[in-house]
């Protein structure tokens, strides 16, 4: 018993500190943390609520690499960081994929059997980052006589970070049919985001003594921050903006500036769960339907399609070669800054399910989602899962996902419930569980040949959920497990 107890710390302490996917709780309906994914999730209990600043909830994807296309071995057994591997695996396009919601707290109460409210605030953060392959060969190859130009175009940055209200209210129209709803409160306190970004520089690589290049470049991004800054000649930082309030020289309006930002907005979820017929429950949902706008040091920051020559740097001749070279290049980037309020979009996810319920206490599903990345980019994902309650006590979520070109995402979720406190952790990747029961049941085994160590090589995709609920008045619960 002792084992199993340091085991399943060791799963919490491994899982602590990776990410997870709000998915894999979309059919875990006796945890009330499913409402995340479906607002039309009800639960049985009359009320709950979580512990605060404990329910950590985070995604990380890379879209076309993974440890063993990074890392090669040499003759010593030392790794080094293969560019060429990095070059064949890489795709045309490729992105890294971060999003965080860390909800600070939550409750939920059920009037009657109809109705449910709940209520959840939480900091949300999202990091979108699209690179092209020209990046990857530049890194790789450099500038040479076979690949004498550096190309990028298409380089996309989107990053954010949120405060959101949400009130979710869940009414049983009928014994088949239930409708969710959610209005979310938004408080925007940082955003980048560019809306395009070229950079094309061609080398005249024949031309051995001074190496002339032609370059043309254009960008054109939006920012909104606790820090204010602006252009001429160079960038001049604003030290009266919110973000120096930290340094105790603030007045009371800088420091409510950084705590409560004037960038608001309004989100929507709107779901749905439907049972036709017995044993079958079809469901559906979209989430984070809305914008921010922003107002605080809110800025469009553009450069137009520019070109310029230059012929070369004579570094022999010319002692001041490179610091008139630099001088050139600022010329070729100066930016135009117009201040001014703007809006953005949030990562709106959708989520369509169909789900085999035979008896109770299990339920294998299907789950479709989709998430807006960028205004044309969408991801596509899909989740196949199987809930199992083992009485009262205790269930068990196994999940499978498909990613664009990713496979091997195998999934876990657990909820324990010991009388009024119920924990819960979903992980995505099996991997990270595994390191603590290697630890006990594999110590002979090399690390770097170890199972988990090899699964994480091969891993787009690591993902986290966890979190402690108190939930009363549960007695009337209608999901007992097999053992019961």
């Amino acid at each position: 018993m002792k084992k199993l107890v340091i085991i399943f710390t060791l799963f919490l302490s491994f899982n602590i500190y990776s990410y997870s996917q709000l998915a894999s709780s979309y059919y875990m309906t006796n945890l009330r943390q499913s409402i995340y994914t479906n607002p039309a999730r009800m639960q049985d209990c009359g009320f709950s609520f979580s512990f605060p600043m404990l329910n950590i909830n985070t995604t990380t994807y890379l879209s076309s690499l993974n440890v063993n296309n990074l890392f090669s071995k040499d003759n010593q057994g030392k790794y080094y960081l293969d560019l060429e591997k990095i070059v064949d695996n890489s795709a045309q396009f490729n992105y890294l994929y971060n999003s965080n919601q860390f909800s600070i707290f939550s409750f939920g109460i059920r009037f009657g059997y109809p109705f449910y409210f709940h209520y959840d605030q939480s900091l949300k953060t999202v990091f979108y980052f699209n690179y092209p392959q020209g990046v990857v060969n530049f890194l790789a190859t450099g500038i040479s006589l076979n690949n004498p130009n550096f190309v990028l175009t298409d380089l996309n940055l989107s990053t954010m970070i949120y405060r959101q209200s949400a009130f979710t209210l869940g009414y049983k129209v009928s014994k088949d049919l239930t409708l969710g709803l959610s209005i979310k409160r938004l408080t925007g306190l940082g955003l980048l985001k560019t809306n395009s970004f070229t950079l094309d520089v061609a080398i005249d690589t024949t031309n051995d003594l001074n190496y002339p290049m032609d370059i043309t470049s254009q960008y054109d991004f939006y920012y909104s921050g606790p820090v204010g800054f602006s252009y001429a000649d160079s960038l001049i930082i604003d030290t009266n903006s919110a973000l120096f309030a930290l340094d105790g020289g603030a007045d009371a309006q800088t420091i409510r500036n950084l705590l409560m930002p004037k960038n608001h907005g309004w989100a929507l979820d709107l779901g749905f769960v439907y049972n036709p017929i017995k044993y079958i429950e079809i469901s559906g949902s979209i989430v984070d339907l809305g914008y921010i706008k922003w107002k605080t040091n809110s800025k469009h920051v553009y450069h137009q399609e520019s070109s310029l020559y230059i012929d070369g740097i004579d570094i022999i001749n010319d002692t001041n070669a490179v610091e008139n070279f630099v001088d050139t290049l600022k010329t070729l980037f100066v930016p135009q800054i117009e201040d001014g309020n703007f809006s953005s979009g949030i990562n709106t996810r959708i989520y369509l399910g169909l789900a085999f319920k035979p008896v109770d206490y299990l339920s294998l599903g299907l789950a479709y989602q989709t998430v807006k990345l960028q205004p044309k980019n969408w991801m596509n994902i899909y989740h196949f899962s199987a809930a199992l309650n083992l009485g009262y006590t205790w269930s068990f979520t196994g999940t499978y996902s498909i990613y664009p070109h990713s496979y091997n995402n195998f999934g876990l979720g657990a909820t324990i419930n010991l009388g009024f406190i119920q924990f819960y952790i979903i992980t995505d990747n099996l991997a990270l569980p595994n390191f603590g029961i290697s630890y006990f049941t594999n110590r002979d085994t090399p690390p770097e040949e170890n199972s988990a160590t090899l699964w994480l090589k091969k891993a787009q995709l690591v993902n986290f959920h966890f979190g402690i609920n108190f939930n009363f008045g549960c007695k009337d619960r209608l999901d007992y497990g097999i053992l019961d």
